[in-house]
């Protein structure tokens, strides 16, 4: 056998992953003591995420959402197969990366909307400002409670992320990041 490197991420998506760390670490981690810094950032991961859902369905191959292998019976197999440190290779993401990725954009979509809900009830202005009315304090309080529950929650996620890359990492003897980074992955390609 011998390795083929390709061309998997396109640099749109890179450019998208490497934005999308950044923004999200910056508004996470100055949520209170920076607030236009958080705000900048939180817009910023809100546009990056229509972004990816147009890059889902117009993008490049591995790029595209029917390119993910989301079926259940396919994430069983990989968790399976992972808990049994067996190889087992795609070309492109992974079932647990596709639903991983997929939970992701979800859940950032989710925190972004829920951010300008927030914004809105505590200052009256933004494109939830005619939806806020009257400036509540209890939805305030719930709404600030539900995105401050929506980052917690994407941080876990980003952690079982990572962690699952470096398993993949090591098992496959690739360095994941890298690829990203370059956007090569090498596969395995049987010699004719």
């Amino acid at each position: 056998m011998m390795r083929n490197n390709q061309i998997i991420w396109d640099p749109l998506v890179r450019i998208f992953h490497a934005l999308l760390m950044l923004c999200f670490a910056v508004a996470w981690w100055f949520e209170d003591d920076y607030l236009y810094l958080h705000l900048l950032c939180g817009s910023t991961v809100l546009g990056l995420v229509f972004f990816r859902i147009i890059w889902g369905f117009a993008g490049t191959r591995y790029s595209l959402f029917r390119d993910f292998p989301l079926a259940s019976r396919l994430l069983l197999s990989h968790l399976k197969s992972l808990w049994q440190l067996r190889k087992n290779s795609y070309p492109g993401h992974t079932p647990a990366g596709s639903f991983m990725i997929v939970a992701l954009l979800l859940l950032l979509l989710l925190l972004s909307l829920s951010g300008v809900a927030v914004y809105a009830l505590q200052t009256g202005h933004g494109p939830m400002a005619g939806w806020a009315g009257a400036i509540d304090f209890q939805r305030e309080i719930w709404m600030t409670k539900i995105h401050s529950l929506l980052a917690d929650s994407i941080v876990l996620l980003v952690l079982l992320h990572v962690g699952g890359v470096l398993i993949e990492s090591l098992l496959h003897k690739q360095n994941l990041p890298l690829a990203m980074i370059t956007g090569r992955k090498s596969r395995k390609e049987r010699e004719k």
